[in-house]
């Protein structure tokens, strides 16, 4: 069964290419677009784990 989870485990990585802003970890994967000034940023969190695998959250900063 380990053998299952570890499978659907993302690959956790950090990567930032301007004000967009990606943060990978086994678990749960973010994904955000940082506010600028006088501007809105938002975010999507994405889950791994077989009960949540295909759970996406959104929110929108202003």
């Amino acid at each position: 069964m380990q053998d299952v989870l570890e499978k659907c485990d993302f690959e956790p990585c950090t990567t930032r290419e301007g004000y967009r802003l990606v943060v990978v970890r086994k678990k749960v994967a973010i994904a955000c677009n940082l506010p600028k000034a006088f501007g809105e940023g938002n975010c999507e969190i994405e889950f791994s784990s077989l009960i949540l695998k295909g759970l996406k959250i959104y929110d929108k900063a202003t």
